[in-house]
């Protein structure tokens, strides 16, 4: 009998261990909210006493000589987050400063000296690249490598600007090395068949997500095509590609624009929001290995960070794929129908995606003339991914950093007439002297001029009379000036790129 309950304790004892084990554990995702970061969300695992819906994953065990994991938003990960972005904004302003508004035909350094190769019986072309805003022009150079981003507190940054032939300018951001692959003896002028290898960041190299992945912006003139071969593909590009690569591929992938790209004889066009890969011999990056895949949605989490007001056309990034008006369609100042209609689009217009409001009703697109609002999406058709960013009211668009952002020099020879409204039938103010500088608040919603402020008070003034970096497409629209007396003619621009955006002395 004694023997007969000793042996149920036991029973008891190790029924009641085995229903009071461990709580499993459960996955909790964090979002970091209406804007996502480029990196991939960061799953954490907790114990919890609830059951969970989701599955359930194991812990590996960690040597205790390792460090703990520090999760997001702790305040240790918090100050090397905003450490990390000061340091960037830092870089990017002394950068801008240097070479924004650079002419073309040259290279221009905007941060840690490059590496680089002279053309020729150029000496020590690398030594004479080192300075901050130096210019090299780029015929003298046969290749040339920026370092990585966020090195000594700096990184590489540097512009790349061809006037003729090819009119391209262009952005290396990271570490990217560029070389020029022209064949000698074709007559073809220098750096007309380019090769671009891009040297990808990794999550340990990384130092936190407002850093870029290394990437070649390349752009065209603006409303015109221009041809040239980027790693044995014959690129036609009417706007702008972002150019990444990894050990076997080529990414072309399309931010602004059209871009026709063709390999072995098969032609495929890209427009913005979409991306291409070409694949290439390990290592050998200036020659395709195979035909390319079909163009696909753009990674958005690859461009993400690429600081557009860098850009010498500064440009609003694509969301992935692209949509067309399914009908005549009003193009709205917010997401709602009691907001300003900015204009009237026809049917069939190709838009880029920027973005979406919260209950995804609203798109936040951008035409191909670079002007952007919102329509229904009911009202538009395409082939739309998944939109990353969301938000309730427009985004202020980006603008330039430093002190490049807002001023304006009078370059007229003979002064700038400053009126009271945006045309020339409107009363003049004053004139304002050559070399006189002003900051521009607005433009006008018909006609080629800024609104601006001097010294004296404010007015306005005609882009054509005045130089600077603003990216005038991006200035908010006056919309509550009066329309001119009489009919005044229909502006039109050249946007270029290196100096003014648009180049006010291209203007009529």
């Amino acid at each position: 009998m004694h023997r007969l309950l000793t042996l149920l304790i036991c029973f008891l004892i190790i029924l009641i261990t085995a229903c009071t084990s461990e709580p499993s554990a459960a996955v909790i995702e964090l979002d970091s909210g209406a804007i996502p970061s480029v990196t991939p969300r960061i799953v954490f695992v907790t114990p919890t006493q609830e059951p969970t819906p989701l599955s359930t994953v194991s812990i590996p065990t960690v040597a205790p000589t390792l460090a703990p994991m520090i999760p997001t938003g702790t305040p240790d990960l918090v100050e090397a987050e905003n450490q990390c972005l000061a340091t960037l904004e830092t870089l990017y302003t002394q950068a801008s400063e240097s070479c924004i508004g650079e002419p073309s035909g040259f290279f221009c350094n905007g941060g840690l000296a490059p590496e680089a190769e002279p053309s020729g019986n150029v000496i020590n072309v690398s030594g004479a690249m080192a300075q901050l805003g130096s210019l090299i022009p780029v015929e003298s150079v046969a290749s040339a490598q920026t370092p990585p981003l966020l090195t000594n507190d700096s990184g590489g940054v540097m512009w790349f600007r061809i006037a003729e032939p090819i009119q391209i300018n262009a952005l290396m951001l990271g570490q990217v090395e560029i070389r020029d692959v022209t064949p000698a003896g074709s007559n073809l002028d220098a750096w007309q068949s380019i090769s671009v290898e891009t040297r990808d960041i990794t999550t340990e190299t990384r130092s936190c997500s407002d850093q870029p992945y290394s990437t070649f912006v390349i752009q065209g003139p603006w409303g015109q095509s221009t041809s040239f071969a980027l790693n044995g593909v014959s690129v036609q590009l009417t706007g702008s590609l972002a150019i990444q690569t990894t050990a076997t591929e080529t990414f072309y992938i399309s931010i602004e624009g059209q871009s026709l790209l063709t390999v072995f004889g098969q032609n495929t066009l890209i427009v913005a929001g979409q991306q291409l890969r070409v694949p290439h011999a390990q290592g050998n990056f200036a020659l395709p290995s195979g035909v390319p895949s079909a163009p696909e949605m753009l990674n958005y989490g690859r461009i993400a960070q690429i600081p557009a007001p860098l850009l010498d056309r500064p440009i609003l990034l694509p969301q992935p794929g692209f949509a067309r008006t399914d009908g005549r369609v009003n193009m709205r100042s917010l997401p709602t129908t009691n907001s300003r209609i900015l204009a009237q689009v026809p049917d069939e217009q190709l838009l880029s995606i920027i973005g979406m409001n919260p209950e995804r009703t609203w798109y936040h697109v951008r035409l191909p003339n670079g002007d952007s609002g919102w329509m229904r999406s009911d009202l538009v058709i395409g082939d739309i991914g998944d939109i990353a960013l969301t938000y309730a009211e427009t985004p202020a668009p980006p603008e330039r950093y430093g002190d490049a952002s807002h001023g304006a020099v009078v370059i007229a020879p003979q002064g700038a007439n400053l009126r009271n409204a945006p045309d020339v039938q409107f009363e003049l103010i004053e004139v304002l002297p050559p070399d006189s500088e002003v900051e521009i608040l607005a433009r006008s919603p018909y006609s080629p001029f800024v609104k601006v402020r001097t010294s004296t008070g404010e007015g306005w003034l005609a882009l054509i009379t005045i130089e600077t970096t603003t990216v005038i497409q991006f200035l908010p629209v006056d919309y509550d000036v009066p329309l001119p007396p009489g009919p005044t003619p229909t502006p039109f621009f050249a946007f270029g790129g290196g100096h003014a955006y648009p180049d006010p002395r291209l203007g009529n």
